[in-house]
């Protein structure tokens, strides 16, 4: 029986790893949680793959921001019995560096392990080409399945910002900036008072036409938005991110993208034209190009031909 060990087997609010299980289980794996991992494992082990996703992030103590030895131990004796019991191990790296990772002086113990995990796997996967130390296969990441009708959610939003509120994005500095002529929707729970105060003296001092639904968002409420949106922004720089989820949450549902100009950007351009990057001297003319192209069904027809489940299954199947 060929068997794939995933994890994390399950994520709250994101169905990336549940769509990921209906492929492999379309290329005739069985799907487990690493959990379920012994040593016995390893009498099946010529019919065992390890697919391990965010697996550097866990060393990273969420309370305090920093990298955890005790957490590093823990997941390097995780790593070689993933070793011992898989015949093939494949590391998908989604960030450069986690979101969650506040003190600078971990980066370098953060990147070790990283260069640790990519030495000790056989093949490592991202959704965009990364070069640098860490080279390795692309593989298109998938579309989000819509779950609601969509048949009479009306245009409300011209533009978009979806998501956590947090400061990596930058939607602060966006906002120093942001066309006052230009509507824009905010939806997504702040995590710090301070950024919060300042996003709203921004728009208060700026007279800026935006609201901001200040809630944590169900995946119901999530689907909404973007069904009832033309265009998503994606506001932050590359330096922590490879892709960008909020990129294939709204193709999925048909929106434009408007994002900086990053080497995600410039990956996304060769296969995607519903896209405009912008700067906070072109913003306004940017604003106004892209709601001018805007084409609900160009854009879904574009992403189901990248991005499709079954072309995935093809790129997995080359590898697993």
């Amino acid at each position: 029986m060929k068997v794939l060990y995933c994890s994390p087997f399950n994520v709250a609010n994101n169905n990336y790893i549940e769509i990921h299980k209906k492929i492999w289980n379309s290329l005739g794996f069985t799907v487990k949680s690493i959990k379920t991992i012994n040593f016995k494992t390893i009498y099946n082990r010529k019919n065992n793959v390890a697919v391990i996703n965010w697996f550097e992030d866990a060393i990273i103590d969420s309370n305090k921001g920093t990298v955890s030895f005790l957490l590093m131990i823990q997941r390097f004796f995780l790593l070689m019995l993933l070793r011992i019991t898989c015949k093939k191990l494949i590391w998908v790296q989604h960030n450069y560096v986690p979101h969650n990772l506040k003190d600078e002086s971990s980066l370098s113990y953060f990147k070790a392990f990283c260069k640790l995990i990519y030495f000790v796997s056989d093949i490592k996967v991202s959704h965009a080409p990364t070069g640098g130390e860490f080279d390795g296969i692309v593989i298109d990441h998938p579309l989000y399945p819509k779950t609601l009708n969509q048949e009479n959610i009306t245009l409300d939003h011209d533009f978009l910002i979806l998501g956590a509120v947090t400061k990596y994005k930058q939607i602060d500095e966006l906002l120093l900036y942001w066309p006052p002529e230009f509507k824009l929707q905010i939806a997504g729970k702040c995590n710090s008072n301070n950024l919060e105060k300042k996003i709203k003296g921004i728009i208060r001092d700026r007279k800026l036409n935006v609201i901001w639904d200040k809630r944590f968002l169900t995946h119901d409420e999530v689907e909404l938005y973007l069904g009832s949106s033309r265009v998503v922004i994606i506001p932050h720089k590359e330096a922590s991110m490879i892709v960008s989820g909020a990129f294939y949450h709204g193709i999925s549902n048909g929106c434009s993208i408007l994002m900086r100009n990053n080497s995600f950007y410039e990956y996304v351009t060769t296969w995607f034209t519903h896209v405009e990057s912008f700067n906070s001297e072109d913003i306004k003319n940017k604003c106004q190009k892209i709601l001018n192209n805007y084409d609900e069904k160009e854009v879904l027809l574009s992403a189901q031909k990248y991005c499709s489940d079954s072309k995935l299954a093809k790129m997995w199947d080359e590898i697993l």
